[in-house]
């Protein structure tokens, strides 16, 4: 970024100087590309903020440095976590019947599908008894995540949840663990939320 104006943090001249990055010779100018004055300012403020954001951040006080545990942290046990959302899949199930051919139709429908998602779908779903398992999921069978396997798991997660979200441990389970579903929840249907037999979540 070249300008007549002097960049933040370069102090006086133009920034022309060797080794500055706002002085290369084959960019042109933001005068050149007729900025006013507060383009050009915008365009700057973008760059810096990003050269900010690349750079390394110190530790503001971490559990790891300061050896206490912070009010809030967005952590939960694992199996906390898998057995609450294991749960919640198998209550929508069960009373969605169409929900699995719905998630999934609705996941190949996503315009911008992550690529990670797409490299796992491909080895699960050749594994037989893992679709299955997916196929199949009911409180008869499931009742939590260890009663299925873990790529089975990854693969109903895969298909019936878009995101899920963590807050603080202070919040009940239902309210800590927020989850982002491929097919909205029915407005007419309340969801009946499982939790973890009202025990709190173990902070991890």
């Amino acid at each position: 970024m070249r300008s007549e104006m002097t960049p933040p943090g370069v102090g006086d001249g133009d920034g022309s100087g060797p080794g500055s990055q706002w002085g290369d010779s084959d960019l042109s100018t933001a005068e050149d590309l007729e900025l006013n004055r507060a383009e050009i300012m915008w365009v700057v403020s973008c760059f810096v903020s990003t050269q900010e954001a690349d750079e390394p951040t110190e530790c503001e006080g971490c559990p790891s440095c300061t050896g206490e545990e912070p009010v809030e942290h967005a952590n939960i046990e694992a199996d906390v976590l898998h057995d609450y959302v294991i749960a919640r899949i198998v209550d929508r199930v069960e009373s969605e019947p169409d929900l699995l051919r719905c998630s999934i139709q609705a996941m190949r429908e996503e315009a911008e599908l992550d690529p990670e998602i797409l490299s796992e779908l491909g080895p699960l779903e050749a594994n037989r008894s893992v679709v299955r398992q997916v196929n199949k999921l009911s409180r008869a069978t499931v009742t939590k995540s260890a009663d299925i396997e873990p790529e089975a798991f990854r693969l109903a997660v895969l298909y019936f949840i878009h995101r899920i979200y963590i807050g603080g441990p202070s919040l009940p389970l239902d309210e800590q663990v927020r989850i982002v579903w491929r097919v909205p929840e029915p407005e007419s249907t309340p969801s009946q939320r499982v939790r973890n037999g009202g025990a709190p979540a173990t902070r991890a």
